[in-house]
């Protein structure tokens, strides 16, 4: 479906204006690379989600669960309330 009247914002840093232009050639710095540098890249969820999760270790967080699941459905009540497995 055409949307005639969306708006779609622009890629990188907004443009210099006559001021902001100046002032830079004044100063001799002109931090508009640095920006551009610094703009923030989106990334698809596919490129971002396996270092997210092997930086939050579910698959380690996963067999703790299973192995606390086992040791309490495999002992006794009672051992179960004092202990915890390693």
């Amino acid at each position: 479906m055409f949307f005639p009247f969306r708006h779609i914002p622009p890629l990188g840093p907004p443009k210099a204006n006559a001021r902001q232009r100046v002032l830079a050639q004044w100063r001799g710095v002109d931090f508009a690379p640095h920006e551009i540098a610094k703009s923030f890249r989106a990334r698809s969820s596919n490129d971002v989600m396996p270092a997210v999760l092997k930086e939050l270790r579910i698959d380690k967080r996963r067999t703790d669960a299973e192995v606390v699941k086992v040791w309490n459905n495999l002992l006794d009540p009672m051992i179960v309330i004092i202990s915890t497995p390693i």
